[in-house]
């Protein structure tokens, strides 16, 4: 086993160390994911979904690429490492 000094960054997980503890971050995991969907320019908002909302799906609206759609859902469920009040909306839009 070899000491490679104090952790950093490990898969997209940044770590800080405080003299209280341990500070977990996903920050540049985040900006990339918002880059790599050209959604870098989003709003912000502190609830990520209404209580009770119910997806339907609309046949008049253009069709969405699946493969992307599961792409940014399955990084979604990585974030919920660091961000677990995201998990209810991850689950409702997977």
């Amino acid at each position: 086993m070899t000491n490679l000094g104090q952790l950093g960054c490990y898969l997209g997980v940044n770590f800080t160390t405080f003299k209280e503890g341990v500070f977990l971050s996903q920050r540049l995991y985040i900006e990339k994911m918002l880059q790599s969907f050209k959604m870098a320019n989003c709003n912000p908002t502190k609830v990520p979904m209404a209580e009770g909302t119910k997806l339907e799906s609309n046949m008049s609206e253009h069709k969405v690429d699946s493969t992307s759609y599961r792409q940014m859902v399955g990084k979604l469920f990585y974030l919920t490492n660091t961000k677990p009040n995201i998990s209810l909306s991850i689950f409702v839009v997977s």
